[in-house]
């Protein structure tokens, strides 16, 4: 194309492609590592993030030292089934395990919390707990060793129906039980078995708690 009042030719504008490509390659990974590209939202790992309201918090192997050891039962009384508000029952019975038992785990969490923290003995699920400050890592017991200890636990109470009643453990699963400890205190993993049996016309369910570490984990 020629320049009026000129006798020169315009210099025509190079195409660069690659320069373009290069351009958008750049642009394309800032979003993805800002994760703004779709279907690329950066998640927590599981393993780095509280249960309770999905606040991180670390996990450091054992930093808490030995722990103090979880109450044989539960606080907080049986969950009513169909309506029946079973009686929690400590008494002698002649226990058997009879349900499936949770999924081996190599390490399970424990959680630490300030005061004035949850009553003694209270049992959460492991996604509902309350807030808490840090969190360690530490060597789990294996179910079947924990169902063996919950068949031979001692009852806390000596009174109950003679002769004593059997009771079949068919419910087993992971909770969380709060031990106080000084000026604040432990959410530690225990292994909750449970079962029912009737005596008089009443509903009882026997509850044990069986600490869901290795039994060198505590003091």
């Amino acid at each position: 194309m020629a320049l009026e009042g000129s006798g020169r030719r315009a210099r025509p504008v190079p195409h660069r492609p690659h320069l373009l490509l290069g351009a958008l390659a750049t642009a394309l990974a800032f979003l993805a590592a800002a994760g703004f590209v779709v279907g690329t939202v950066p998640a927590l790992h599981p393993s780095t993030a509280a249960t309770a309201g999905d606040q991180p918090v670390p996990a450091r192997p054992g930093v808490f030292g030995l722990l103090p050891t979880p109450p044989p039962v539960p606080s907080t009384p049986p969950a009513a089934v169909e309506g029946v508000q079973p009686v929690a029952y400590d008494g002698p019975a002649q226990l058997t395990l009879a349900g499936p038992l949770p999924d081996a785990r190599p390490g399970l969490r424990v959680y630490r919390y300030a005061p004035p923290g949850p009553p003694a003995g209270a049992v959460f699920d492991p996604g509902a707990l309350p807030p808490v400050e840090d969190a360690a890592t530490y060597p789990a017991r294996s179910p079947r060793e924990a169902g063996r200890a919950a068949v031979a636990t001692a009852p806390v109470s000596q009174v109950g129906p003679s002769p004593a009643p059997v009771v079949a453990l068919i419910g087993a699963r992971l909770v969380y039980v709060a031990v106080p400890d000084g000026v604040g205190g432990y959410l530690e993993p225990a292994y909750l078995f449970s079962g029912a049996f009737r005596s008089g016309g009443v509903s009882y369910e026997k509850r044990i708690l069986v600490p869901a570490l290795t039994p060198s984990m505590y003091r």
